[in-house]
């Protein structure tokens, strides 16, 4: 049986129902993939708990967890949800009841069946709409691969593995051992 993608405007979007699936718009498709697994929230909680910490005690910007809408393109129309999205507070303005705009960091944490878009295409999206910084999180390799946005697109500065700490380019002072990412 074929399943007849269902297309809908940015406002047709906005009139969905308030919802903790994941649900993103994609050219006006509504992608709905399945709830992330356990292994999946672990991480991102242990890499939100960190990242929320010293981006708070610090008053830099602020920090979400999925699901959050952030509006790339309202005309296109391109709405994703990042696992992890941070917005630096001179910027906050783009944050009202979704975030409109490129964050200035999205993590996202790879799953098997979206792991190849996650690297692909996602990135694409994120470059060309401006996020600074893009990380992508490899549950089954135990790997954050740390992209910074160049004007040909993003560039791999740095792939973190276990007993390694990864560190960000936006947040020059912030520090996060991978192995607390990967803890149960």
């Amino acid at each position: 049986m074929a399943i007849t993608p269902l297309k809908l405007t940015f406002e047709e979007f906005c009139q969905l129902p308030e919802s903790v699936l994941p649900h993103e718009l994609i050219d006006g498709e509504l992608r709905m993939p399945a709830a992330p697994n356990l292994r999946h929230q672990d991480i991102k909680g242990n890499t939100y708990r960190t990242l929320w910490q010293h981006v708070r005690g610090r008053d830099l910007g602020r920090v979400w967890m999925a699901p959050v809408d952030v509006v790339l393109d309202q005309a296109r129309p391109l709405v994703l949800q990042p696992d992890l999205a941070f917005v630096a507070r001179e910027r906050l303005q783009i944050a009202r009841d979704k975030i409109y705009g490129a964050p200035d960091l999205v993590v996202e944490i790879l799953s098997p069946s979206g792991g190849l878009f996650d690297r692909t295409e996602k990135a694409a999206f994120y470059a060309q709409c401006g996020v600074r910084e893009y990380w992508l999180v490899d549950p089954d390799a135990e790997t954050v691969e740390v992209r910074r946005l160049e004007p040909h697109g993003f560039e791999t500065v740095g792939v973190f593995r276990r007993a390694e700490t990864l560190r960000s380019i936006i947040l020059p002072d912030f520090r996060l051992p991978v192995d607390e990412i990967f803890a149960a």
